[in-house]
């Protein structure tokens, strides 16, 4: 799930999208994939509304979860959480370049 969303865990997550119109929009690798079922999966057992997303695989679907374009995406355990951690990392870096890039000469 996207760090802009204030939910830090999935029973938040769902919480929080019961209270949203339109519940939760859900990334998958494709149809058929084990993201796409895991997802059913979830919007089934929780009964929280979620429009899937097919993706035409993993790094697409990643991207879309990085940016905002969806809140959900199931994959492989770790592949999400490698992701967040290079995401911070990266942030990391490019705030450290536009800061450089902002420095003027005297």
């Amino acid at each position: 799930m996207p760090a802009a969303l204030p939910a830090p865990s999935l029973a938040e997550l769902l919480a929080l999208a019961r209270a949203r119109p339109g519940g939760l929009d859900d990334a998958s690798a494709g149809i058929g994939t084990g993201s796409h079922l895991v997802g059913a999966l979830v919007a089934q057992r929780s009964g929280v509304p979620m429009t899937h997303v097919p993706y035409a695989g993993t790094a697409q679907a990643m991207n879309a979860l990085a940016s905002g374009e969806v809140q959900l995406f199931s994959d492989a355990a770790g592949t999400p959480a490698e992701l967040a951690r290079c995401a911070a990392a990266e942030r990391a870096r490019w705030t450290e370049v536009v800061r450089a890039a902002n420095i003027r000469p005297a």
